[in-house]
This record gives structure tokens, C-alpha cells and sequence, in this order.
């Protein structure tokens, strides 16, 4: 009975996150999945109890398994990088939720950084000649 007197309570949250695990299961919703955890971990992980607690972090063990087995674009990588960085965060003291999320934060950063390297690295080396062979010097008289 009191399980579902404690469901009840949190049944809103709960279920926020029963759905953002299965949109994260999606290619389509992931990363808008990723984005709204992100966003509700910063507003509500530090005033849960703990086994809303223990769901948020579940969540995001989820996201995480799924960026390593499944989506590996860095756009989702971006948005896994958000939620990793607001779990780190709210669960501050937590020693073994920092742990994981501190890991796949780093995992998340090196995938993002090795992309936007490459990213960047191809228009610096376009850019620079383009204008150059245009411009003339400026007569004198």
C-alpha cells in the first residue's frame, strides 16, 4: 500500500522520465529527450527524494548506453554531453553518480571536440585564399 501511496506522488515526474527514456530509445526524439533531461535534472534532481533521484540517474545511464551502442553522430553526442554535465552537477556529494557522470561527460567532450576539430579545421584552410587573389593594391598617383 504504500508503494502506491509513494507512486503516487511521484507519478508525474516519474512518468516524465518513463517517456523521455523511451523517446531517447528513438533516433527521431533523442535528442530532444536529451535536451528536456537535461533541463529537468538542473530544475528538479536537487529537490527530489531519492528515488526520483535514483530514476534521473537511471535516465541518464540510459542516454548514456544508448550514445556508446547506437548513436554515435555528434549531434547526439551534444545533446548527451548536456545531460552528462547536469547530472554531474545536481548530484554533487554523490560520489558514485559524479563518478559515472563525470566519465560520460569525458566521453561526451572527447566526441564532440574530435568532431568540431575536424569541422573547423577544413574552413580555415578554404577561407584564408579566397579573398586575396581579389583584392589590388591600391594605386598611388
Amino acid at each position: 500500500q504504500n508503494w502506491g501511496d509513494r507512486s503516487e506522488i511521484m507519478a508525474n515526474p516519474q512518468e516524465e522520465l518513463k517517456q523521455m527514456a523511451a523517446q531517447m530509445g528513438k533516433k527521431g526524439t533523442f535528442i530532444p529527450a536529451a535536451n528536456k533531461l537535461a533541463s529537468m535534472i538542473q530544475t528538479s534532481y536537487k529537490s527530489s527524494d531519492a528515488a526520483l533521484k535514483e530514476e534521473f540517474f537511471a535516465t541518464t545511464k540510459r542516454a548514456a548506453h544508448l550514445l556508446r551502442s547506437r548513436y554515435t553522430a555528434v549531434g547526439f553526442w551534444r545533446a548527451g554531453k548536456g545531460v552528462f554535465q547536469a547530472q554531474l552537477e545536481a548530484a554533487e556529494g554523490e560520489a558514485a553518480k559524479c563518478k559515472s557522470a563525470k566519465e560520460w561527460l569525458e566521453l561526451a567532450v572527447a566526441e564532440v571536440g574530435a568532431t568540431e576539430e575536424k569541422d573547423t579545421a577544413a574552413p580555415k584552410q578554404n577561407t584564408t585564399p579566397s579573398n586575396a587573389s581579389t583584392d589590388t593594391p591600391p594605386s598611388r598617383p
